[in-house]
């Protein structure tokens, strides 16, 4: 597996070597055949990865959520994640960065929206991380993370980010209603604004503003909270009008 002369303080040898778990037998020789002498063996194991035999941090960024994952534009949120480190060595204070990405695969070339400072975690140490953020101002499905940069002396620099969140984003202003015809007047039919519907061979039509215009009856214009015209009967609701009567 290895071998060595004189490493070792003086004159004797010293070797460094990664296994994984098991059981090893050492052998130790002379350097030229048939040369024989006594000696000691020390022997030392160290867990959590090599670095000339001292210990070594590993951070990573696990279990990430959002307080809400279906936001409308401009809707407050917090995004969570937890750094732990998993290696056997403590690390150095870090500073944690929060990412909005397109896909669920979160890394440092997204698009950074805020940080947190993380202080220095023994082994298996943890550190539960928030921030509060802002809906973008466009609606689609978004992912959100965090990865926290590497510490010196890091034993795997390459699996600091978490996965990413789905958050799915809407439009917060509602569309317009529809307009034009209902078809027939129905009880319990609302009318909004710019929308009709017929009756007795005419129209009842929402003018907007609380208003409404009543044909078969050559009523005008009419701005009233409740009406009844010969049966036809309507209640005003905001700047709706719902048909509470049809003869």
């Amino acid at each position: 597996m290895e071998n060595d002369d004189d490493d070792g303080d003086g004159t004797n040898f010293s070797i460094a070597r990664a296994v994984s778990a098991g059981t090893y037998y050492v052998e130790v020789k002379g350097l030229h055949s048939g040369v024989t002498g006594s000696y000691t063996l020390h022997a030392r194991f160290v867990s959590g990865g090599g670095g000339g035999g001292s210990s070594r941090p590993d951070l990573i960024v696990q279990s990430p959520s959002v307080s809400d994952n279906t936001l409308t534009t401009g809707q407050s949120f917090t995004l969570r994640a937890t750094v732990r480190n998993s290696g056997a060595g403590r690390s150095a204070s870090t500073t944690l960065r929060y990412y909005r990405s397109s896909n669920s695969s979160i890394s440092t070339s997204d698009t950074q929206v805020g940080t947190d400072s993380v202080s220095g975690l023994s082994a298996s140490g943890t550190s539960a991380e928030s921030i509060s953020l802002t809906a973008p101002s466009s609606s689609g499905t978004y992912y959100y993370g965090a990865c926290v940069a590497s510490v010196s002396g890091e034993s795997n620099a390459n699996n600091n980010c978490s996965t990413g969140m789905r958050v799915t984003v809407s439009s917060s202003t509602p569309p317009p209603p529809p307009t034009g015809s209902l078809g027939a007047c129905s009880v319990g039919m609302v009318v909004r604004p710019n929308q009709s519907c017929r009756i007795s061979g005419g129209e009842f039509r929402n003018i907007g503003s609380g208003c409404f215009v009543y044909t078969p009856f050559g009523s005008g214009t009419v701005c009233t909270g409740r009406f009844n015209l010969n049966g036809f009967r309507g209640t005003r609701v905001g700047n709706d009008y719902r048909i509470d009567a049809v003869p």
